[in-house]
């Protein structure tokens, strides 16, 4: 169902209560509001899921997730940023159930019809959707996060932005590049804490002298000498992907070209250790 209004589950994660959801299904569809009830937001981000781009596309485009921060962030991340201006973003992880359907004025259902209301959210076997998002509107693009992660998650937009490129590479249940960026501009929807989850940061001034003693926890005093060795790794592990994948596309292309040649490729280790075994 293509909708203007999205429903997540947070299947994966379950931060989302049960009753909460309960309510808000049953009373939206005894209202009549036609929604799209998704497993997990984080997934269909990961995964640029179309119905996501088709919400940003709507009229007014509503969600009903978690925290507002890291849903933007998960629709920008998916190539479907949403209008601040035209966009209702509710937070049902941390409100009620009242609460949201207040905002979209919509009365709550009678309690006898809950028990039929939402179906459980099915988390697919496998991957489970821990990854980084970035808040574009603190991220100063220090880069930070790229010399830190060794796992190849970031990577550098052609405009030369730091971006999430590899969410599958990411550690599940490690937020450790959320805890050194300076300017908290990294989020995991899914960790329970803010502002790591998305949630508000109430003090910025204490934030940031935590991060700066966290990041100097981990590297020691030589911070950003040993961010910058980081950095240079990730950089050559990047080349070295880039360049394998270089010659293996040229090796198809000219394997294409003149299969005959590619055949007497592949045979021409036989032909070697033939003519070493008659030397020896």
């Amino acid at each position: 169902m293509q909708t203007g209004l999205i429903i997540c589950q947070c299947a994966h994660a379950g931060l989302i209560a049960p009753e909460t959801l309960g309510s808000l299904v049953s009373s939206l569809r005894a209202h009549g509001t036609p929604f799209d009830l998704v497993p997990d937001l984080c997934e269909l981000a990961a995964r640029h899921d179309p119905r996501l781009e088709a919400l940003a596309r709507a009229p007014r485009p509503t969600v009903l997730a978690c925290h507002e921060r890291a849903v933007r962030s998960l629709f920008h991340m998916a190539a479907a940023p949403l209008d601040p201006a035209g966009t209702l973003l509710l937070d049902v992880r941390t409100g009620s159930a009242d609460e949201a359907l207040a905002r979209l004025g919509i009365p709550r259902a009678a309690p006898g019809s809950l028990a039929e209301a939402a179906p459980a959210g099915v988390a697919e076997a496998g991957w489970i959707p821990w990854f980084p998002v970035i808040d574009g509107e603190r991220c100063t693009n220090c880069q930070q996060c790229l010399g830190f992660c060794l796992f190849g998650v970031y990577d550098l937009s052609p405009e030369g932005r730091v971006r999430v490129a590899n969410p599958q590479a990411c550690k599940t249940n490690c937020p450790a590049c959320a805890r050194i960026c300076p300017e908290v501009a990294i989020i995991f929807p899914k960790y329970q804490e803010s502002p790591i989850n998305g949630g508000p940061c109430l003090d910025e001034a204490k934030e940031k002298a935590r991060i700066k003693a966290d990041l100097e926890a981990v590297l020691g005093s030589e911070v950003y000498a040993k961010l910058a060795a980081r950095r240079a790794k990730v950089e050559q592990k990047r080349l070295l992907r880039q360049n394998v994948e270089l010659a293996g596309a040229e090796r198809q292309r000219h394997q294409a070209a003149d299969p005959a040649k590619g055949l007497r490729s592949q045979e021409q280790p036989a032909c070697d250790q033939g003519r070493a075994g008659v030397t020896s």
